[in-house]
């Protein structure tokens, strides 16, 4: 993830006016998959966040695991 896409991430103004860029440029799907991508990665913030006070992080750590996959997948499909 790069700089950008972090501070847009971690800032909800900058998400909103990403997002309606994204609508107005490429269209509806696009622009939800993109909101999907933001609500992902705040999810994977947290749950890391989250972690640091859990003594098993098994369960913890396979949930990060597949958020980020999902983060993947859903970032490739947005670049093409």
């Amino acid at each position: 993830m790069s700089r950008t896409d972090y501070e847009i991430a971690a800032s909800y103004w900058l998400r909103i006016a990403a997002q309606w860029r994204a609508f107005t440029i490429h269209g509806l799907g696009y622009a939800r998959r993109l909101r999907r991508l933001y609500q992902l990665v705040t999810g994977l913030a947290f749950k890391k966040h989250h972690l640091r006070g859990v003594r098993d992080r098994r369960k913890g750590e396979k949930e990060i695991t597949r958020l980020r996959a999902e983060i993947m997948d859903l970032r490739a499909e947005i670049s093409h």
